[in-house]
């Protein structure tokens, strides 16, 4: 049994309409003619609501040849301020990557106060201003780490710090 097909009002012209719209990850573009606008009209709600961008090329069906590449992915603030931090080393020490953490700022603190200070508010306000994120328990956590590191590294028992 063949199809119905759709009536119109007599005298009721509907131009041939083409709809480009998004295709694939690379950002790339297709188009398809439709000589029905209506038909068009339910493709281009299909891809509008699929996320497909769609646009109406031409009214009269032509299409056009211009073709934009896909734009770039916009760099973040991330990746340069890691690069131009961290430059990168020419050997590393197995099983461990270079990083401004909180732990390496709490041992640059407690090897810049001495075990002797042992962890102080100071010591916490400045580990919190040198890694940029506020939180004084973790930072006391990491002092505390950091000192009972350089104890052990050193060799010297708790008793021995004055």
């Amino acid at each position: 049994m063949a199809a119905k097909k759709k009536t119109q009002a007599i005298g009721t012209v509907t131009p041939p309409v083409s709809i480009e719209f998004d295709w694939g990850t690379t950002g790339q573009r297709r188009a398809k003619r439709f000589d029905d606008a209506h038909e068009a009209k339910t493709f281009y709600t299909a891809k509008d609501k699929a996320g497909k961008n769609p646009k109406v090329v031409a009214a009269d069906g032509k299409l056009t040849t211009d073709q934009t590449p896909p734009p770039e992915p916009p760099k973040t603030v991330k990746e340069d301020t890691a690069k131009a931090v961290l430059p990168p080393t020419k050997k590393t020490a197995p099983g461990v990557r270079a990083m401004r953490s909180r732990p390496y700022f709490a041992g640059v603190i407690v090897a810049k106060y001495g075990l002797e200070a042992g962890v102080t508010d100071e010591m916490v306000a400045e580990l919190d201003a040198a890694y940029g994120k506020p939180n004084p328990t973790e930072s006391r956590y990491r002092l505390k780490d950091a000192w009972h590191a350089a104890r052990g590294y050193m060799g010297i028992h708790a008793e021995e710090v004055k």
